[in-house]
């Protein structure tokens, strides 16, 4: 009995002591003092995790669940009236070097445009446009946006959902207005499905679904599928005039100048027909005359002028215009069709430098 006792206790020490010839050692356990072994998953030690720095679709983050049917105009929703917004020759031809409708649409309801478009951008000309103009130090800022970015598309959809996050989580939480583009090509669904994505993330964003409109009413393309005609460019105005509302200061708006002007990536438009006025919320004070002498014989009397016709040579006398001007306000805005005043961008070049 004694001889079995010793033999036991000689077999404890020997464990406790490190190995046996021949036998593997115990698999090393991680203890905490007072509590005793840990379990395997737990004694491991702790991995970095890569998190990327900037934001990004493919990094999985809480969504929001908005009803944007009941949101109030942008105009409601914030204090002040200075609107940033940024495009290619979509928008661009809404700026003031080619038709200028975008202010004489937005300016009477008291906002600050400023149209940073060109031609044949794709979306990472939003990134540069907002390293320039979008000034954390307090040099430039912006009460609301506008974004028109994805007509040009260079085929790799996780490229364009990244930047457009990162162009949109840089805008946020000021109100963003995000424009579909017009699907001429099959590729541009998958845009606006990443475009209609970003609402899941983002609150302060809403769409212009240009796609759909532009869809269910072809009038408002030009000949190649994708520019807008004269009439889309009011639409255009249109949409964005209803979902801006009237800015709040009640100060007055103004068509702010851009340095984003350049339209050299495709052919040089040429000059087209009289610049268009553009009503919104009441009657805008412009108004453009002409004096004409008329020939002898049969002529065309032009608007505002009156003929008087004998055996002596034609004698006109202009009618001077009316210079009064009232302004009603009125609940939908409507806008003319109109013919702008510069024929929109053109391109010629690479397909997939399309506008």
């Amino acid at each position: 009995m004694r001889r079995r006792h010793g033999i036991l206790l000689l077999a404890i020490a020997l464990a406790a002591c490190g190995d046996v010839e021949g036998a593997a050692p115990p698999a090393s356990r991680g203890t905490v003092a007072g509590v005793g072994v840990l379990p395997d998953a737990l004694s491991k030690p702790a991995v970095a995790l890569d998190v990327p720095t900037t934001t990004s679709s493919t990094v999985p983050r809480p969504t929001v669940t908005v009803d944007r049917a009941e949101l109030l105009p942008i105009g409601q929703r914030i204090e002040g009236n200075r609107l940033i917004m940024i495009g290619d020759s979509i928008l661009a031809s809404t700026s003031r070097r080619y038709t200028g409708e975008m202010c004489l649409g937005l300016v009477p309801l008291d906002w600050a445009v400023e149209v940073d478009a060109e031609k044949s951008r794709f979306i990472d000309f939003g990134t540069r446009v907002l390293n320039a103009r979008l000034d954390p130090a307090g040099g430039v800022d912006w009460d609301a946006a506008a974004v028109f970015l994805g007509t040009n598309y260079g085929g790799d959809i996780e490229v364009y959902t990244r930047e457009l996050d990162q162009i949109l989580g840089r805008l946020a939480p000021r109100p963003t207005l995000l424009y579909t583009v017009t699907e001429f090509k099959p590729n541009r669904a998958e845009v606006n499905e990443a475009i209609r994505s970003m609402l899941a993330y983002y609150p302060n964003v809403q769409i212009i679904d240009w796609a759909q409109i532009t869809a269910d009413d072809p009038s408002l393309l030009g000949a190649d599928g994708y520019h807008p005609s004269p009439a889309g460019i009011s639409r255009l105005v249109l949409e964005t005039a209803i979902a801006l509302g009237g800015a709040p200061t009640g100060e007055g708006g103004d068509c702010l100048s851009s340095r984003y002007t350049d339209d050299s990536a495709g052919t040089a438009p040429g000059s087209g027909g009289g610049r268009s006025t553009t009503t919104v919320g009441g009657t805008r004070p412009r108004v453009t005359t002409t004096t004409t002498t008329a020939a002898v014989g049969p002529t065309t009397v032009p608007q505002g002028t009156s003929t008087t016709t004998g055996p002596a040579p034609t004698t006109t006398a202009t009618v001077p215009p009316t210079s009064a001007v009232t302004t009603l306000p009125v609940t939908t805005p409507t806008l003319p069709v109109t013919t702008p005043t510069t024929t929109p961008p053109v391109n010629t070049e690479d397909p997939e430098q399309e506008p």
